[in-house]
């Protein structure tokens, strides 16, 4: 099989269509994530919202639930939230990537967010969306 003229272009074209499949999937589960999180928080449910969050971005949090729903009013233009896409997804570090997404609200516009997600326990979660 090596010996075979093209063999290098074959292997190649493997090694990027697993790859993109591997970005692929990533992207789908934190596209899935974050629409979680913004459904919840579009529909009121904090706590389901704060579940999501990463250990330590939940204890950043802690003694805030009063502001955090202020925030999450704001956040969703008061639960009008449509849809959330993510736009790319950076791996930064062995179990953390960075995910630029887009949120789009009930009248048509839309907003950028950027978020750390990682990996704890086995289930993706979420740092402080920025």
């Amino acid at each position: 099989m090596c010996g075979k003229p093209g063999w290098e272009r074959r292997w190649g074209l493997a090694i990027v269509l697993a790859l993109a499949l591997n970005c692929t999937g990533r992207n789908a589960e934190s596209e899935e994530l974050l629409s979680t999180f913004y459904d919840n928080l579009s529909r009121g449910n904090y706590a389901e919202a704060m579940a999501l969050y990463s250990s330590s971005a939940a204890e950043s949090l802690e003694g805030a639930s009063d502001a955090f729903a202020d925030w999450a009013k704001e956040e969703t233009r008061s639960g009008t939230v449509t849809g959330v896409r993510v736009l790319q997804a950076t791996e930064a570090a062995t179990d953390s990537t960075v995910v630029e997404y887009e949120v789009r609200f009930a009248d048509g516009s839309k907003k950028r967010g950027r978020v750390t997600l990682m990996r704890e326990d086995g289930s993706l979660k979420m740092g402080l969306v920025g």
